[in-house]
């Protein structure tokens, strides 16, 4: 469930700091991204799914990107 949500926060200023390229720039949508990638490469050891492979790389990965 923490995948999904913060894969849709993740997805939702990602795009909006995109759009908003052209523009002016908002540092705190770069702030908010960098905290929700921080968050799910954190997450594996914080919420206890470790041991669950497919869970733990998706997070991961997902963080670094």
């Amino acid at each position: 469930m923490t995948s999904i949500i913060g894969g849709i926060i993740h997805l939702v200023l990602r795009g909006r700091r995109r759009a908003e390229r052209r523009g002016t720039r908002h540092g705190w949508i770069q702030d908010a991204t960098g905290l929700v990638g921080i968050w799910f490469i954190i997450a594996p050891w914080v919420l206890s799914f470790v041991n669950r492979p497919g869970e733990f790389w998706t997070s991961l990965v997902e963080g670094v990107s």
